[in-house]
C-alpha cells in the first residue's frame, strides 16, 4: 500500500524534533503500520515496556489530528479492545508548525495548585496503602491527617467554584 506521506518527508518530520516523544511514537507507529486504532497503536508502542495510561496515549491522537498529521478514516472493530473505535491514518501534511531555529516550543503552562493537590492525594494514598499492608498505627494517623487536608482542599475548590455562579 502506498502511503500519502513520502519517506523523505516522514524522516524530516521525525528528525526535526517538532514532536514530543509520545507524539513521535504515535505518529511513527501509525505511519509504519497504519491505518490502525489507537488501541492497536498503544499495544504496539508498549509491547516491550509496562503499560502506561491509555487515555494519555489517545490524547496524542487528538493532538496529532489538530496538528494536521493524523486523520480519522472511519471506524472499525479494534483488535485489542474488541470495541468499535476510530481508525487513524497519517495525512500528507508533514510540517505541523514552524519553529525558528534555536527556539524551542513553549512548554505548556503548569497548573501548580492542581499539581500540589495531586501530590497531596498521592501522598495520602501512599500512607493508606502502607497502613493496609502493615496495620501500623503511625501510617493510619498520617493517613487520616492527609485525608483531612484533601477534604479541606476539595471544600475550598468547590466553594470557589460555586461562588463563581
Amino acid at each position: 500500500m502506498i502511503r500519502e506521506t513520502s519517506i523523505e518527508a516522514y524522516k524530516n518530520l521525525v528528525l526535526s524534533g517538532l514532536l514530543s516523544e509520545r507524539r513521535r511514537e504515535v505518529y511513527q507507529t501509525v505511519y509504519k503500520f497504519g491505518p490502525m486504532t489507537s488501541g492497536e497503536a498503544f499495544s504496539y508502542i508498549n509491547r516491550n515496556r509496562p503499560i502506561g495510561n491509555l487515555t494519555q496515549s489517545r490524547a496524542r491522537f487528538t493532538e496529532l489530528r489538530e496538528m494536521g498529521l493524523l486523520k480519522e478514516m472511519g471506524t472499525r472493530i479494534c483488535s485489542v479492545s474488541g470495541m468499535t473505535t476510530i481508525l487513524w491514518d497519517v495525512t500528507s501534511r508533514v510540517s505541523p508548525i514552524t519553529i525558528p531555529k534555536n527556539k524551542k516550543p513553549e512548554e505548556p503552562e503548569r497548573n501548580e495548585p492542581l499539581i500540589k493537590f495531586a501530590e497531596l492525594v498521592r501522598e495520602m494514598r501512599g500512607f493508606q496503602n502502607a497502613y493496609f499492608r502493615s496495620r501500623d498505627p503511625k501510617h493510619l494517623e498520617t493517613s487520616k491527617r492527609l485525608e483531612k487536608e484533601v477534604d479541606n482542599n476539595i471544600d475550598a475548590i468547590l466553594k470557589t467554584q460555586l461562588s463563581m455562579f
